[in-house]
């Protein structure tokens, strides 16, 4: 074999091996197509969990951190919040102006009916706030009283199987439940005594405390906190895992220290 015909060989298997790393790893200077921005529902009112800075625009908290850890690990390029309330956290995902909901948002057989959830990452229970005036201190003193509770809420339906259960709420003893529309309101209600007490989720009920107001002795269930997606969505089942991997290397606990 003479020596042209040996560079014409050497050439060939070079270009072969090229083509070979061309293939493996896409050819040069192409780039993996990126996912975009996880677009994701979140509070702008609940401090600690995901409150948003009027003069910045910046969200903070544990579940805006705990978005931003799942947009990561899911590929995306990062987090886009979505403002949501409690009247509208199912209404966007329906809408398809998020992909995800994570916002104080409790799991009930009735939702699961619409929607997926993923491994709950937090639990809270419901607490019942009240004036130091109205010298009302347990759960027994509550009763004909009026109950602020928020709308679009499963508080009022846990609050009520609740208080039943005490045998205290029959007849004219029988708690009467204002609906609101915020918990501004609520708390408005409160402070004028248009209510006698607030019920909400703890978290919450813990920014609306102060000296001149006191808890109830009666913590109301339980409310797993999940991240929420359309029933069926591909996305439903690559969120639960990462949530469930997130609690097995204890992020979501490092978070809860940071934040709770």
């Amino acid at each position: 074999m003479n020596t042209r015909r040996l560079g014409l060989c050497a050439l060939a298997a070079l270009l072969l091996c090229s083509m070979a790393l061309l293939g493996g790893c896409g050819m040069l200077g192409e780039k993996e197509e990126s996912k975009g921005l996880l677009r994701v529902g979140v509070r702008s009112d609940v401090a600690d969990f995901s409150f948003r800075n009027a003069k910045t625009g910046r969200y903070y908290g544990l579940e805006v951190d705990l978005a931003a850890e799942l947009a990561a690990r899911l590929g995306y390029d990062g987090a886009q919040f979505v403002p949501v309330s409690p009247q509208t956290r199912e209404s966007v995902l329906k809408a398809g102006e998020a992909d995800c909901v994570i916002a104080c948002f409790s799991v009930t057989q009735d939702r699961l009916s619409r929607l997926d959830f993923s491994e709950p990452y937090y639990t809270d229970s419901l607490m019942i706030l009240v004036e130091n005036s109205s010298m009302i201190r347990t759960v027994r003193g509550l009763r004909g009283c009026s109950v602020a509770v928020l709308k679009a809420s499963n508080v009022q339906a846990q609050a009520t199987m609740a208080f039943e259960e005490t045998g205290l709420f029959t007849g004219e003893n029988a708690v009467r439940f204002a609906p609101m529309d915020t918990y501004d309101e609520m708390s408005s209600a409160l402070e004028t005594g248009t209510v006698d007490a607030m019920c909400m989720d703890g978290c919450i009920a813990w920014g609306y405390a102060d000296d001149d107001r006191s808890f109830v002795d009666m913590k109301i269930g339980e409310q797993p906190y999940a991240v929420a997606t359309l029933r069926g969505s591909p996305l439903s089942a690559p969120i639960d895992e990462a949530v469930r991997a997130l609690l097995d290397e204890g992020f979501i606990d490092a978070l809860a220290e940071k934040w709770l």
